[in-house]
């Protein structure tokens, strides 16, 4: 793929039909960031919290796959963080 545009409308199709928000992308010299916003924040019966650590790590792992069929080479690593209610990866060195 060599469009991120294409790329974020198809993201943004996948995850807007399991009602799990959506993307921004950026693509830099150093490395792919995707912002994912209006991620379902709770699920039940989840009564100890725990479903945003391992959201991220469901995410993380999603992205991670997703880019290394698109050819990303074994050096770079996607990594997920909180930032206030969006979900920030980056794919990169």
């Amino acid at each position: 793929m060599n469009d991120a545009s294409v790329l974020c409308a198809r993201i943004n199709a996948f995850w807007q039909a399991l009602d799990w928000g959506e993307i921004e992308l950026a693509v830099g010299r150093e490395a792919i960031i995707v912002r994912h916003r209006d991620l379902p924040t709770e699920i039940s019966p989840d009564r100890a919290g725990h479903w945003a650590r391992m959201l991220l790590g469901v995410l993380e792992g999603a992205y991670d796959s997703w880019f290394r069929v698109l050819g990303s080479g074994p050096a770079l690593r996607t990594t997920a963080e909180w930032k206030g209610e969006t979900l920030e990866l980056r794919h990169g060195r």
